[in-house]
């Protein structure tokens, strides 16, 4: 006897638990290449003052800060996909439906302390990065001339910014991908007839 939809279904689960679970896990490999690239770039400064490694320590950040954002917005798809599609069809597994249920019900959760756990969950993931740029910046401004190079990290302050709020935009608009999921289940089945008489 063959592999039932439920099996098919639960083996899809748990291939997608194990990628969100590596994503999380590899948070601390951005953090440990930008903390071992800004020591780098520190001791380069440190040894003969070069406002183009001020400017290097910001650049050095958003590859991360992309990675960052790209690793954020397919765990939240993933986490849609569970709740929306796999959770109603097996059953016992609620995890994301009781999750976002407990987000929406808590009642010290307000709009404002929504806000700020938003902000610190950004900051937990981009922190160091953040960190970094800022005191680029702090001791490119504190060096004299080098315009230039102050409007070079000014330019990647700019990105990084943009970058923190593309991340807060993931995060605000994280129940589309359900709405998503909800109007392709509504508008196509996702396994075929034919597989279900089998």
């Amino acid at each position: 006897m063959g592999a039932t939809r439920e099996d098919i279904m639960l083996a899809e689960f748990k291939g997608l638990r194990d990628e969100t679970i590596a994503s999380l896990n590899a948070r601390i490999w951005g953090t440990l290449t930008y903390i071992a690239a800004a020591g780098g770039i520190g001791a380069w400064y440190a040894r003969q003052p070069d406002p183009a490694a001020l400017v290097l320590l910001i650049f050095t950040a958003l590859p991360l800060l992309s990675y960052t954002i790209l690793r954020e917005r397919s765990r939240i798809r993933i986490g849609s996909y569970i709740k929306v599609v796999l959770e109603p069809q097996l059953p016992g597994l609620l995890w994301e439906t009781a999750l976002q249920r407990w987000r929406l019900k808590v009642p010290s959760r307000s709009a404002l302390r929504r806000e700020i756990d938003k902000w610190h969950h950004i900051l937990s993931l981009t922190g160091v990065y953040t960190l970094g740029s800022a005191v680029g910046v702090i001791a490119l401004v504190r060096q004299p001339g080098a315009t230039s190079h102050k409007v070079a990290a000014g330019s990647g302050i700019l990105l990084v910014v943009a970058a923190h709020v593309s991340l807060h935009r993931i995060y605000s608009a994280a129940g589309e991908y359900d709405a998503i999921f909800k109007e392709a289940m509504m508008s196509e089945p996702l396994v075929s007839k034919e597989s279900d008489e089998r």
